[in-house]
């Protein structure tokens, strides 16, 4: 569309297999019929998206968390019982 430029952000990442990009109005004009309906500004459509998708983003690194400990502790229990004392050892100094 004339008046719109994108520019993809080198080396930023998503959840999602998308490009992000930095987006540039000038004196973009559009049809009537192109307007999403119910939409009455950019501001507001983007911070209800954000507001509601935003605590996913904490939940996935949760997630990742827990099972990256689940791995790393099923692991440790079953390859090596040196690790296991190793490990008793650690979590005892800490108490």
């Amino acid at each position: 569309t004339k008046g719109v430029t994108s520019t993809p952000i080198p080396n930023k990442y998503a959840f999602r297999i998308v490009q992000n990009c930095q987006i540039e109005f000038d004196n973009a004009k559009l049809p009537l019929d192109s307007l999403l309906p119910g939409a009455t500004n950019y501001k507001e459509g983007v911070e209800k998206v954000l507001k509601h998708s935003r605590i996913i983003v904490i939940w996935n690194a949760i997630g990742g968390c827990i099972g990256v400990y689940k791995n790393a502790l099923r692991y440790t229990l079953q390859s090596n019982s040196s690790a296991v004392l190793s490990l008793a050892f650690s979590w005892s100094r800490r108490s």
